[in-house]
């Protein structure tokens, strides 16, 4: 049987698809996202112990981008915090207790604006987690490379902002920020001028 989040991330990439021929403007370019290559990461580290890395399974994206002004226009993420893991059952299976999957699900950014500060690009949004959506700060940089374009991304959260209790493990506690990473890697939507 196809597992619910393939079905979640191939409808909302259809709608995205859509969005991308009706919303666009003439200078936007749509970053057809290669998800073998992108990712989307949580860190979190208890207290006098290295990181642990969470990665979601599975995620829908959908980014624009303005090339000529090396800019980001657009950008929307959706994921499952079911489908949040870090290879170890018994820890994912503590997270998932905590984030309250059951009860709150989904999850998402949306980008509301852009900001330049100095030489530092940040993308403003909104964060849904835990059932409650707060504003956010991505620290951002638009990169090229053999294989096309990437939209690299990086927040650090207090995950009590979004209601959420200090999580224990083992009666370690674990520290209030989260650092968000996202790697967007793809290839650009040709220009209509340049289509054949």
């Amino acid at each position: 049987m196809m597992r619910l989040t393939v079905r979640f991330r191939f409808a909302l990439l259809g709608i995205a698809v859509c969005l991308s021929h009706f919303g666009l403007a003439e200078n936007e370019r749509s970053l057809e996202i290669d998800y073998d290559r992108s990712k989307i990461e949580i860190r979190s580290a208890a207290m006098g112990l290295a990181p642990v890395a969470f990665e979601f399974e599975e995620f829908a994206a959908w980014v624009s981008l303005s090339p000529a002004e090396r800019k980001l226009s657009d950008a929307r993420f959706r994921f499952l915090y079911s489908d949040l893991t870090s290879g170890r059952e018994s820890r994912d299976q503590r997270t998932w207790k905590w984030l309250e999957v059951d009860r709150f699900p989904d999850g998402g950014f949306e980008l509301v604006r852009i900001e330049s500060r100095g030489d530092v690009k940040v993308a403003v949004g909104t964060l849904l987690l835990h059932g409650v959506r707060r504003e956010v700060e991505f620290v951002y940089s638009l990169e090229e490379d053999g294989a096309g374009s990437a939209l690299l991304a990086e927040a650090t959260i207090d995950y009590r902002d979004w209601d959420l209790p200090l999580l224990r493990v083992f009666f370690i506690p674990i520290g209030p920020e989260l650092t968000i990473t996202i790697e967007a890697r793809g290839v650009l939507e040709s220009a209509p001028d340049e289509e054949v």
